[in-house]
């Protein structure tokens, strides 16, 4: 799902493991205004950006009639290159 926006080099690069908070810091160039980024930022946005899809289906689909994401908003970095 992130290949339809991302490229998927940059999906490869957010999502890999990272040995150290300090590598994904590092790795992923995230600006000041960046709270923070772990070792398994990755895979918390996958988590993240999956379970709205997945959300998002299913109410598209019938089989939920609404729905409630608790997930960390990814505002500017929702872009095609971040």
């Amino acid at each position: 799902d992130l290949a339809l926006v991302h490229s998927a080099d940059h999906v490869r690069k957010v999502t890999r493991a990272f040995d150290s908070n300090g590598d994904a810091e590092a790795a992923l160039g995230l600006g000041s205004d960046t709270y923070f980024a772990a070792k398994d930022s990755g895979y918390a946005a996958q988590l993240s950006a999956g379970s709205v899809v997945e959300l998002a289906t299913r109410i598209a689909t019938g089989e939920l009639s609404n729905a409630l994401a608790v997930v960390r908003p990814p505002g500017h970095h929702c872009e095609s290159r971040q």
